[in-house]
């Protein structure tokens, strides 16, 4: 909890006024609200707290000098103190005095023990806490992994950057001199527990708050492969953004979990749901598929999504249909790079294929593997730990994209309502770790399919 503290520094007189003043998250951008305030004179302290605007007021204060200081949940996230401010209290007039939460660019220079004025990067900090019962987990691993891309004359390296942190005895961590504005993955584990590995979005800014849950888990054999289950339970709605409407027979599940389908009012339960953080996906028949990442705890509130139309986002990127145009040509340009295996309208026509899973099904090293739980034919690949020789690695389901648009883990059906099999006019096949950065979002274990159509 935050409190603000004002520490009396000279004597009172009789004269009787108010301190007011405001309490800001400047990571935020916004008051803090709920926030303790509290007030400390030479005779004692009074404490008051923070409405929704951050706002307090203390009445009635003697003349004198005073010291203020808050507390706040979001502190002990941030592993910091409050922050003190003077202020001085004469001759019945108002005192103002705010405070607030340190700039992203001092935290990360506080935080990574660096000069203000230096550019550090990102940095992401937060708690890990175990699913059970909301413990911090001391001595966790927190992996941050991201992909890069270089160009030289030796032709095109693509890393992919990999820093883990250790948290300390209250769960806390910090990864300093991340990249700023892109995605990267996150991931922690502790012995036999961890959470999924998540996909975030670390902001311009500079600073992303993010905390995980850690927990046990286990695979059972589900058809050809082997699903993690765990003790929790995942309850929610699904509607659609347009009119707000409940979505039936919505196919949600956890990633590489348990999945479920929603009933007639939109509602989904899943049980022996892996405890931890988790990746939720989302489909709908006509919708964009979402895929976010969620906190399955014992007792945790109902989750609600919503899906928009595959129009309605569609209508969103026609103003980019040259830049899609364009990437018509890049299909050309990386056909020559052989990073992966590249297929044009004629493959399509000279088989008289009709549908998506039939264009797959040719592809070679792709699968497409009927999952009777959920009646959908699932797309899969080798993962990399296969690609790279392990013979346990298995398969996975790759990344798809349609003219630049991700799809996630999508199906066959999924394939065919964003690219009718008549409209395809260019398909790209990467294996995991070597589709270019525009086509690897997620970090993701697999590889990506990209999928090019006439406008």
């Amino acid at each position: 909890m935050a409190v603000a503290v004002v520490t009396l520094l000279a004597g009172r007189s009789e004269a009787q006024t108010t301190v007011r003043g405001t309490v800001y998250d400047s990571l935020g951008r916004a008051p803090l609200g709920g926030a303790m305030v509290q007030l400390v004179g030479g005779s004692g302290g009074r404490t008051a707290t923070a409405d929704s605007l951050g706002r307090f007021a203390f009445g009635d204060v003697a003349d004198g000098k005073y010291m203020v200081s808050f507390f706040h949940p979001i502190l002990d996230s941030l592993a910091l103190q409050a922050p003190l401010r003077e202020v001085v209290v004469a001759n019945r007039a108002s005192a103002q005095v705010d405070v607030a939460l340190p700039s992203p660019v001092r935290l990360r220079a506080a935080i990574c023990c660096m000069s203000a004025t230096q550019d550090t990067g990102a940095i992401v900090i937060g708690i890990v806490r175990t699913a059970t019962d909301g413990a911090p987990a001391e001595k966790a691993s927190v992996a941050a992994q991201w992909a890069e891309m270089s160009i030289s004359k030796a032709g095109t390296v693509r890393r992919m950057p990999r820093v883990v942190a250790t948290t300390g005895d209250n769960g806390w961590f910090a990864i300093c001199n991340v990249p700023r504005g892109g995605q990267m993955s996150l991931e922690a584990t502790r012995g036999a527990d961890s959470s999924e590995a998540i996909d975030v979005q670390v902001p311009n800014s500079g600073y992303l708050r993010r905390e995980l849950f850690i927990a046990p888990t286990r695979r059972i054999a589900m058809g050809d492969s082997r699903i993690r289950v765990g003790d929790g339970r995942v309850t929610g709605t699904v509607i659609s953004a347009a009119d707000k409407q409940p979505l039936a027979n919505a196919r949600v599940g956890i990633a590489n979990g348990p999945q479920a389908r929603t009933n007639e009012r939109g509602e989904f339960s899943i049980t022996n749901a892996p405890l931890g953080t988790r990746m939720l996906d989302v489909r709908a028949l006509g919708y964009y598929p979402e895929h976010r990442d969620i906190d399955v705890e014992v007792g945790g509130a109902p989750v609600r999504v919503s899906l928009m139309t595959m129009r309605s986002v569609l209508d969103t990127i026609k103003v980019t249909a040259r830049a899609i145009s364009t990437d018509i040509a890049g299909f050309e340009q990386r056909s020559q790079t052989g990073a992966g295996r590249y297929y044009g309208a004629e493959f399509i026509s000279r088989f008289g294929l009709s549908s998506a899973d039939q264009v797959l099904k040719r592809v070679p090293g792709l699968k497409i593997v009927h999952d009777f739980s959920t009646s959908d034919d699932i797309i899969t690949m080798r993962s990399a730990s296969a690609v790279h020789g392990d013979p346990t690695g298995g398969s996975c389901s790759p990344n798809v994209y349609v003219n630049n648009v991700r799809l996630g883990e999508a199906t066959a059906d999924d394939i065919d309502s964003w690219a009718p099999v008549n409209k395809i006019i260019g398909i790209e096949v990467y294996n995991a770790g070597f589709a270019p950065p525009q086509f690897s979002e997620g970090m993701s274990s697999c590889g990506s399919i990209v999928i090019w159509t006439k406008r």
